[in-house]
């Protein structure tokens, strides 16, 4: 399991390029969570969130399904049903 230095910079890497994030960038990232062990703290949380929000209506189901598979394998709390499922009404 990394340590809290690997933890902190993950999370703020994760906030700092969050604006600029596609869909790809997401789900690479709830893969790297899964593959260390851990989940998106709150801040990091937000950031992808937000960027799942952004770019979720150009998002084609292949894009989608690989986005809800990597929130599954993170965990059911990593992604909120409503945030990952970017067909619903917010």
């Amino acid at each position: 399991m990394p340590g809290a230095d690997t933890r902190a910079a993950l999370e703020a890497a994760v906030v700092q390029m969050g604006p600029d994030m596609y869909h790809q960038n997401v789900a690479k990232i709830l893969w790297s969570y899964e593959t260390l062990g851990l989940t998106p703290g709150a801040d990091a949380r937000a950031a992808l969130e937000a960027a799942v929000v952004r770019v979720g209506p150009d998002m084609d189901p292949d894009a989608r399904a690989a986005l809800e598979a990597a929130a599954v394998r993170v965990g059911p709390s990593a992604v909120p049903p409503h945030v990952a499922d970017v067909s619903a009404p917010a």
